[in-house]
């Protein structure tokens, strides 16, 4: 080293060998073995020292999880200090970290993503998942991250699917001690999802379903279980899941349970979810003759919606109030235009504690 009280000069260098490095990242350790280069330079603002830290293979280990079976290769974390100091600790002005292709062995570890009442496990599987995250002069972190996950079994309210799982995701706006992200232009992809209990012949009839969604507006926290609230554009294969969650709300039409299998279903609503309640806001889904509006709240395992769905020439209004359903067949969307957007008693406000108030 070069120093100048304390403070690494131009033209000082250093480079260490670690057996054993660990760094943590968003509630995440990353532990391996660590090869650590580092330079200092004279530039417009003065000296800069720039460390380039290399782990080649490395296990990450989550306090809260501690069967997480989760390594990886080639982990590069880039450091950039303003006038370095060996004496005084002090953050990077600049912090890329890059995490490659990384094996998740088992893809039950993310089920503590997931909130109680989402009606979703992952039961086996093997996925890959990449990231980058760039944080510069101690502001918000950017960055990306990519799953992909083929013949991932899963579960949902007790019936079990194969499918294919993508997730493209775009982070900016980031704060790491809360683990939020602005999450808008993201998007999730569920193909090829399929019955593995069906045989050959059954399967034949049945075309592989799929889902994507995409991020309009959206911030994400990143905890256990995650926080997510946004605004999302739906387009899906066929109308199955819409149906089936319509039958479900109380004792609906009769004509309900005989809408054909309508392909090509688009859509938007707003989505806020918690641990313990989800909001499903501003509801607008459409097909072939098929028309949904409505919003439906789930807190504290009591319902409250108001939804208005037609086929062609047939309507009806579904009304669910802490958890007791109502039909309405006379004037169905006079009804639902009558009733207002969420009552107080059930409204889960757009801006939770997950996600506090932003300042410009």
């Amino acid at each position: 080293w070069k120093l100048k009280r304390g403070v690494a000069r131009a033209g000082s260098r250093m480079s260490l060998d670690s057996e054993r490095f660990e760094v943590s990242l968003m509630g995440l350790r990353f532990v391996g073995s660590a090869s650590v280069r580092s330079r200092t330079v004279r530039g417009k603002g003065g000296d800069a020292t720039i460390s380039n830290i290399e782990v080649p293979d490395y296990r990450l280990e989550d306090p809260d999880n501690r069967a997480a079976d989760v390594v990886g290769q080639g982990l590069s974390i880039e450091a950039t200090w303003p006038g370095f100091s060996l004496v005084h600790a002090q953050r990077p002005s600049s912090l890329t970290v890059a995490l490659p292709e990384t094996e998740l062995r088992d893809l039950r570890v993310l089920n503590g993503l997931f909130p109680s009442q989402v009606p979703l496990s992952l039961t086996s599987g093997t996925g890959v998942v990449a990231a980058r995250l760039d944080i510069r002069d101690g502001g918000a972190a950017t960055g990306d991250l990519r799953f992909d996950a083929d013949d991932a079994t899963l579960t949902t309210r007790g019936t079990i699917h194969q499918a294919d799982l993508e997730v493209r995701a775009t982070l900016a706006d980031g704060n790491l001690e809360e683990r939020r992200f602005d999450v808008s232009g993201t998007t999730v992809r569920v193909s090829e999802l399929r019955d593995p209990q069906l045989n050959e012949e059954q399967k034949k009839k049945l075309e592989p379903w799929y889902c994507e969604l995409g991020v309009e507006r959206g911030d994400i926290a990143f905890r256990k279980p995650v926080a997510l609230d946004g605004e999302f554009a739906v387009s899906m294969y066929d109308v199955r899941p819409v149906i089936g969650l319509l039958r479900g709300i109380g004792k609906p039409p009769k004509w309900l349970f005989a809408v054909p299998n309508i392909k090509d279903i688009n859509g938007i609503f707003a989505l806020e979810l918690d641990a313990g309640r989800t909001a499903v806001d501003d509801i607008a889904i459409s097909g072939k003759g098929l028309e949904v509006l409505g919003w439906m709240h789930l807190q504290n395992k009591r319902g409250n919606g108001r939804v208005f769905v037609k086929y062609k020439g047939l309507a009806a209004g579904l009304g669910l109030a802490d958890g007791k359903s109502s039909i309405h067949l006379a004037n169905p969307r006079s009804w639902f235009e009558r009733q207002p957007a969420a009552p107080p008693a059930a409204r889960i406000g757009r801006q939770s504690s997950a996600f506090p108030a932003r300042t410009c």
